[in-house]
């Protein structure tokens, strides 16, 4: 521990602090111990004086010297004390003023009026054994080098008395041996109460640090435990709403498949429904049908149909698309099938006429309540097998005819298919024509050229649809049907499909 105090103002350590009040605290105890010495020594010089009527100055002048070192002493404890400074040197001061006032009262005693009554030998060895009590003294202060330098001092002015007195060599050597002695028993007992005492005392500091290191770590713990059950409280919050999350997903997903599996089911009715290739094919082998729905179904759709004296073709855009569209297209188709096969109606603007009628009834659009506003768009051709006379009558969506590059528009009557609120009547223009052999018949709806795409995510357009038609209508329909598919892919790019696309193409045998 002596190391601790070699740099005392440098550490500022919790055990050095404690061990400096604890030296602070001896001195004030060796300062009291020190006056009752003091006090008793000059009670008993007083006595003597008194006593024996004698009265020597020089033991009043040493007795007021002792008080004087005393009382400094004393004044310099208690300043530090008060002052609440450590002073390294302090107890070596102590020490110095205990040997001195010793060394100075067995000399003022030796060349006193006393020495006639105590013989030299008799001074000098008391002298020694107050050495050898303040000697023993600086035990308390738990400082092996203050107990050496105690020593090596006491043996110093005792010798220099000695020499003084001119007392016998054999008393020096037995005073100097029994001062030798009670110093190296003094630091045996010093080094004991360091190695006992002192790091005792440390270690109870460092207990009380562990201590309060364990409260810190109960704190600390209470603190964990808490953010602990929060976050257990926001876990547990967390798996419910995963769970919930989970099972609203699970319920969407099985949702899903049982809107998807119903749309993929209304798929396969809308395609049993349309005409297979085979039968178109059969009806006009040089033809072809761009057929691109938005969704899985569509509210646009293809009709061919052959009687024993026409064959119709019809490219017909119902209002919407997807389902909406879908359930459109099949009321459409069974009007038209219903108008030809049954009501055996073969001429173009009266089948429209009829068309119109039953989807108004359908949709109840005759003023009742709960009527709806859809309706479709049409093109609708009729081609006599004998005579290969064309008619045509369309409802907003026209008919083109390309022949060596020329092309003709036939436009259709702005009436819509359907929509009849007020009950009237819808009358239909039925254009009649005999368009030359190998001429191109286009028939389609309005997605392909309000579709958006090119560079700058505008609409097509019928100027450029029309441009296409022209520019493919020479190859055959194979290559057509390809180049159109081309042209439309790249023109929309990745712009999303705002409607389902129809084009038919037909060649006249």
């Amino acid at each position: 521990m002596n190391n601790f105090f070699k740099n005392p103002h440098v550490s500022n350590s919790a055990v050095i602090q404690a061990l400096q009040k604890r030296e602070m605290k001896i001195e004030r105890l060796i300062n009291f111990f020190r006056l009752i010495f003091v006090f008793s020594i000059i009670i008993s010089d007083l006595i003597m004086l008194f006593s024996s009527g004698v009265s020597d100055m020089n033991l009043y002048i040493m007795d007021f010297s002792v008080l004087v070192f005393i009382f400094l002493g004393f004044y310099t404890i208690n300043k530090q004390t008060i002052s609440g400074k450590y002073y390294y040197f302090l107890k070596y001061r102590t020490v110095t003023i205990d040997i001195s006032v010793t060394f100075l009262a067995g000399l003022t005693t030796l060349y006193s009026e006393l020495s006639d009554n105590i013989t030299t030998s008799e001074i000098v060895i008391m002298t020694t054994i107050f050495f050898i009590f303040f000697n023993s003294l600086s035990i308390l202060r738990g400082n092996k080098s203050v107990v050496i330098y105690s020593s090596l001092l006491s043996l110093a002015l005792n010798t220099t008395l000695f020499l003084l007195a001119g007392a016998p060599w054999l008393t020096l050597a037995y005073s100097s041996i029994f001062i030798m002695i009670s110093g190296a028993f003094n630091i045996w007992v010093t080094g004991y109460i360091i190695s006992s005492v002192i790091y005792n005392e440390e270690l109870m500091i460092a207990r009380d640090e562990i201590q309060q290191a364990n409260v810190e770590l109960k704190q600390q713990k209470e603190e964990i435990e808490s953010q602990r059950d929060e976050i257990e409280a926001q876990r547990d919050e967390i798996a419910a709403q995963r769970d919930l999350v989970t099972s609203q997903k699970e319920h969407i997903e099985e949702q899903k498949k049982e809107i998807t599996d119903s749309i993929n089911y209304a798929f396969r009715i809308q395609s049993a429904m349309l005409p297979p290739p085979e039968l178109i094919n059969k009806i006009l082998p040089g033809n072809f049908v761009f057929y691109k729905p938005k969704d899985v179904v569509s509210g646009d759709f293809f009709y061919f149909e052959e009687t024993n004296e026409k064959i119709f073709i019809a490219a017909v855009d119902c209002t919407g698309h997807g389902v909406p569209g879908a359930i459109m297209s099949v009321i459409g188709y069974n009007s038209l099938d219903q108008a030809i096969k049954h009501e055996k109606i073969y001429k173009p603007s009266e089948i429209l006429a009829f068309l119109s009628h039953e989807v108004a009834k359908t949709l109840r659009q005759s003023g009742e309540t709960g009527g709806v506003k859809d309706g479709m768009d049409i093109t609708l051709c009729a081609i006599d097998k004998k005579t290969g006379k064309l008619e045509f009558s369309g409802a907003y969506n026209p008919l083109v005819i390309i022949h060596k590059n020329n092309i003709m528009e036939i436009k259709a009557d702005k009436i819509p298919i359907g929509i009849s609120f007020k009950g009237e009547n819808h009358n239909y223009t039925n254009h009649e024509l005999m368009p030359e052999k190998g001429s191109m018949l286009y028939l389609f709806s309005d997605g392909f050229a309000d579709q958006f795409g090119g560079e700058e995510g505008k609409k097509l357009k019928y100027k450029a649809f029309y441009e296409l038609l022209v520019r493919v209508s020479q190859l055959p329909v194979s290559e057509q049907f390809s180049q159109v598919d081309l042209h439309f892919t790249d023109w929309k790019g990745n712009f999303e499909q705002i409607d389902d696309v129809m084009v038919i193409g037909i060649r006249i045998p």
